[in-house]
């Protein structure tokens, strides 16, 4: 997951925009009306998009979370053009949190999954987490999030086409697949002109915004049975 190459093309991208819209002159109505535009996020390969985040690594690094993905993560969320996650492989974990983060999600309809298997291999769920799968799937369907969170289910693109998390689902390799996340960015593109997008954004995705910008950490399973353990023997 190369979360290192992310921040630098969000500066771009955005940097263009805004001084796009910013000469912008306003129209007849008083509104500026800016650029279009659209951010696209793929895999490099030919099965993945993300496998995810190397987990040992992660909580080796305590302010990993904090310091490096949530702001990824904030980032996406509130980024003031529509984005797209072209879905070119399996997509696990940290990488389906990243395309959640996205406006849309086009998939492959080839062989791929898309899981959240944290509870397979018993890593509880950051704070960020939480709250961006609870705005994203939870509150639409608490069904959707049970299985997704703690059955780790593994999703297929067409189940994911049927419970609306993806947007679409393409036939063919990596280029249709970008092909289809690059016409809905295309069509989308227009709702960006005048400021608003990623204003509204913010507001609808508040809390996942909030967590993300809370420096809670998530309890480890070791900690959590310290803490049971010395409160039954209380009782």
């Amino acid at each position: 997951m190369c979360l290192d190459v992310l921040i630098p093309a969000f500066d771009v991208v955005e940097n263009e925009w805004r001084a796009i819209w910013r000469a912008a002159k306003p129209d007849k109505m008083g509104v500026k009306q800016g650029a279009e535009g659209g951010f696209v996020i793929t895999g490099t390969g030919d099965k993945f998009f993300s496998n995810g985040l190397d987990y040992q690594s992660v909580i080796s690094q305590p302010g990993f979370m904090t310091g490096i993905l949530n702001p990824v993560i904030s980032r996406l969320l509130a980024f003031p053009i529509p984005t797209v996650a072209a879905l070119n492989g399996h997509t696990f974990a940290g990488g389906y949190l990243l395309a959640l983060a996205c406006d849309y999600r086009v998939m492959t309809a080839g062989k791929a999954w898309a899981c959240f298997n944290e509870i397979h291999f018993g890593a509880p769920l950051p704070p960020a987490f939480a709250a961006l799968i609870r705005v994203k799937l939870g509150h639409a369907s608490p069904a959707l999030m049970r299985k997704t969170v703690l059955e780790g289910h593994r999703f297929t693109p067409k189940e994911l086409l049927e419970a609306g998390v993806v947007d679409s689902v393409v036939d063919g390799g990596n280029e249709k697949v970008l092909e289809g996340a690059v016409a809905i960015a295309t069509a989308m593109s227009g709702n960006a002109r005048g400021g608003a997008w990623g204003l509204i954004k913010k507001e609808i995705y508040r809390e996942a915004l909030h967590m993300c910008a809370d420096n809670t950490r998530q309890i480890m399973p070791d900690e959590d049975h310290g803490f049971t353990k010395a409160h039954l023997a209380r009782l």
